[in-house]
């Protein structure tokens, strides 16, 4: 499947005309921005997640790194720290010659909940952040209960 045709085909499916701007396509699904681009045989989807809150940012950096081992905590997604903005990104590749539309769907499905799982814990860490160890430490079970919580999605996982 070519890029064109995916976000033809994708536009079609969710009943709103999709723009390909020079191979990249924005889209906001459950109040989840997030762009998908054309990255040769490969399909990018990504989203910024915003800038740790001070005080949080070790905390989540550590998670985040945890979370990469195996996908364990991304559901086959990838968490990066942009270092020109220090802002955290998730992002996520599909093989176009290996995918359908419907595929497409469900791994946008699973990105938008993974993303919005993420944004919840970076709030919850800026609440956090400065607040005594057993508060931290809660953030910490948060975090990793996360591979129990995408279980029954990485099972899904092809």
């Amino acid at each position: 499947m070519h890029f064109a045709e995916l976000v033809r085909e994708l536009g079609q499916k969710i009943g709103h005309e999709l723009e390909n701007v020079e191979g990249a396509c924005g889209l906001s699904i459950d109040g989840t921005d997030f762009i998908l681009q054309n990255a040769g045989d490969l399909l990018l989807l990504r989203t910024d997640l915003g800038m740790p809150a001070e005080g949080s940012a070790n905390q989540l950096m550590e998670a985040a790194l945890e979370a990469n081992f195996l996908y364990q905590g991304t559901c086959g997604c990838t968490l990066a720290l942009d270092g020109d903005t220090r802002h955290l990104h998730l992002q996520r590749y599909e093989w176009l010659d290996r995918t359908d539309i419907d595929r497409i769907m469900l791994s946008i499905s699973r990105f938008v909940h993974v993303a919005k799982v993420w944004k919840s814990l970076m709030a919850e860490a800026a609440g956090l952040a400065g607040s005594d160890s057993e508060d931290a430490g809660k953030l910490g079970e948060r975090i990793a209960d996360l591979s129990e919580k995408f279980e029954h999605f990485n099972m899904l996982s092809v």
